[in-house]
């Protein structure tokens, strides 16, 4: 699992209740890399006092050069066979890893995907599931399928090492390189899964990117979505070509 936390300083406010939901789950075997992008506040005494009590935390502090850089140096130092992404302020159920493996080993995806529960509380929980079914879903289903956020999300996903490793995050980009790093696995997937079961934990707190007014650098998800829409027209890729145009009509108008 990799977390990334964010140089904002509400990252303090949250890291504990993201990583205790980690050490919480139910598959233990777990490898719990927290990826500090320069946080200016009291994560990292959070997080190294976790670490003290649970080696399966594997803290890393670098100075601020943002998500991206972030997460492509997460995605160099794992060693597991599969990897999941979580934001420092996001959370998942007890049994989101365990159900998630499940798919993989199920269906032979690369990319199991679970939907969200969208919430303002830190403490959001539902009773245990009995258990997770998952159906494969070809490309087009898959966009029918799901919502927005779970095709424009690295988040409540879980990829085999090889997936994840098949694409890297675009750096310089603010806004939208969660997307272009999605659709480029997509692309080169054997096949995705998906369930309904709400097992990931979308935390909206104000002022965090997706919950904030507008700002310039807003701008650069159109950015984002040109350099996607030009990856997937030299690939050839119509369906997720189309998909890509969809996502820069919306970000323009939105």
């Amino acid at each position: 699992l990799f977390v990334l936390i964010k140089n904002h300083k509400f990252s303090e406010n949250y890291i504990e209740n993201c990583l205790n939901s980690l050490l919480n789950q139910t598959y233990r075997s777990l490898e719990i890399l927290c990826i500090d992008d320069g946080s200016t506040d009291l994560s990292n005494e959070k997080i190294s006092n976790l670490a003290k009590k649970d080696s399966r935390i594997v803290y890393v502090f670098k100075e601020n050069s943002g998500v991206s850089s972030t997460r492509n140096m997460g995605l160099e130092r794992v060693t597991g066979d599969y990897v999941m992404f979580i934001d420092g302020d996001d959370y998942i159920h007890p049994q989101t890893v365990e159900f998630l493996v499940k798919g993989i080993e199920d269906t032979n995806a690369d990319v199991v995907c679970s939907d969200f529960i969208e919430t303002f509380e830190t403490n959001h929980r539902q009773g245990d599931f009995q258990d997770v079914s998952f159906n494969i879903l070809p490309l087009d289903k898959f966009f029918d399928t799901v919502s927005p956020f779970v095709y424009r999300s690295s988040c409540g996903k879980l990829f085999t090492k090889r997936a994840a490793k098949s694409a890297v995050f675009p750096t310089g980009i603010s806004n939208g390189e969660d997307t272009v790093y999605l659709f480029k696995v997509l692309d080169s997937a054997s096949c995705v899964a998906y369930t309904d079961a709400k097992l990931y934990y979308y935390f909206r707190r104000h002022g965090s990117a997706s919950n904030s007014e507008f700002k310039p650098d807003l701008v650069s998800m159109i950015d984002a979505f040109l350099i996607l829409c030009e990856y997937m027209y030299e690939r050839k890729s119509d369906f997720l070509l189309y998909q890509s145009f969809l996502c820069l009509y919306k970000a323009i108008f939105s």
